[in-house]
């Protein structure tokens, strides 16, 4: 076997080729800013700096405003927010920044890194 088909099989088997590799699959990425819309499963949003990105929100999305669970629907224009987004840039999680200040204190309060 040829120096380059072993590199080509090792590539392939190790992942690297394929994609397969676990680091690859877990890829997340926090958006952080103010709705601006939402329709259907679709979120507008405004980064800190005013510049808008729309995202496509998954079906299994979690959603939580001020603690609590919600839905896509209950999100209203100016809440600020940070969303989660997938490798595929689709939104899997959605927090309201008043949750997200509310869970760092009990956080902070019980002790939990």
């Amino acid at each position: 076997m040829t120096l380059i088909a072993t590199l080509l099989c090792l590539a392939v088997g190790s992942g690297s080729l394929t994609g397969s590799s676990i680091g690859q699959a877990t890829e997340e990425t926090t958006h952080e800013g103010a709705v601006v819309s939402v329709a259907g499963n679709t979120l507008v949003m405004a980064d800190l700096g005013g510049k808008q990105a729309q995202y496509h929100v998954i079906d299994s999305a979690q959603v939580t405003i001020n603690g609590k669970l919600g839905k896509l629907t209950d999100l209203k224009p100016r809440m600020r927010i940070r969303a989660m987004t997938n490798k595929a840039g689709d939104v899997t999680v959605i927090n309201t920044v008043d949750d997200i200040k509310q869970i760092s204190a009990r956080m902070a309060r019980s002790g939990t890194p």
